[in-house]
């Protein structure tokens, strides 16, 4: 996670150490973050950074590039910036497991 997505890594670092990193169990120290409104705060402008940065990318590219043939972008939501998930919305054909 630290290299696909650095400013979460340098937001949970700084508020609960880099231990987290060889030790996933260590993330549970975010939970009493939860109740944190600067933390929130601060974990939403990442959120909405990243989301930024990932529209750059799609509304630079040709859609035929990105977008399976037959299928169109129903929803796009990216869930706690490590990962993207891409729901689509099959206009003439039937999308296969491949395509979604």
């Amino acid at each position: 996670m630290t290299l696909a997505n650095p400013k979460l890594s340098d937001l949970i670092t700084r508020k609960i150490g880099d231990g987290w990193i060889s030790q996933t169990d260590e993330l549970k120290k975010l939970e009493p973050l939860a109740e944190d409104a600067e933390f929130r705060q601060e974990w939403r402008a990442v959120k909405q950074a990243n989301k930024e940065k990932l529209a750059g990318i799609y509304t630079s590219m040709p859609a035929s590039s990105w977008i399976p043939p037959g299928c169109s972008i129903f929803r796009l939501s990216v869930f706690m910036n490590t990962s993207v998930s891409i729901s689509m919305y099959c206009t003439s054909s039937p999308c296969t497991a491949a395509q979604a």
